[in-house]
């Protein structure tokens, strides 16, 4: 996951290894397992979720709906 995490353009945070932010984007991930939770702009969010289907399969549950 962090492979693909660093290749999205994020970046890895310092006080959690978990939480990933983006350098660009307005966007944060926290990952746990293969479990991730994208917080940000509905566009940013959606970029995410385009690179990680790039290498997974992806089940999307979104957790407010204007994000998705």
């Amino acid at each position: 996951m962090n492979d693909t995490m660093t290749k999205a353009g994020f970046v890895k945070g310092t006080a959690s290894v978990c939480v990933y932010r983006h350098r660009d984007k307005n966007a944060i991930a926290a990952v746990h397992g293969n479990d991730v939770i994208i917080e940000g702009e509905k566009k940013d969010v959606r970029m995410v979720y385009k690179k990680l289907e790039e290498t997974y399969e992806i089940t999307c549950r979104p957790l407010a709906q204007h994000h998705i």
